[in-house]
């Protein structure tokens, strides 16, 4: 699994095409929709990434969802672009597949 390292910013990802939304008050999670139904997310609370399936009408992050179709960008890379740029690394974890915190390690 893929997680965004510790030291990086979120607000860095906007560079990126990502978006936030809230899941509660105090947490924020990222997406970015591609055109061709497939979303990634980055889960706050352990930096964890994402590839979810989207389609037209899906509320799980807004009721209008910021998605530009008209951009033929793939997900592959634009985790190219996150990777190249340093700011994600391999993520350890555990005999579940369930990705560690870093106090976890």
């Amino acid at each position: 699994m893929l997680k965004i390292k510790d030291n990086v910013e979120l607000t860095e990802l906007e560079k990126y095409g990502f978006h936030s939304y809230k899941v509660t008050r105090s947490i924020t999670n990222w997406y970015r929709c591609f055109a061709y139904g497939c979303m990634l997310i980055l889960i706050n609370g352990l930096r964890e990434i994402k590839i979810e399936p989207w389609f037209d009408g899906d509320e799980r992050i807004h009721a209008q969802p910021k998605c530009h179709y008209r951009d033929r960008t793939s997900y592959d890379e634009v985790l190219y672009d996150l990777i190249t740029a340093g700011l994600v690394e391999k993520a350890p974890v555990n005999e579940h597949g369930k990705v560690l915190k870093t106090s976890e390690v």
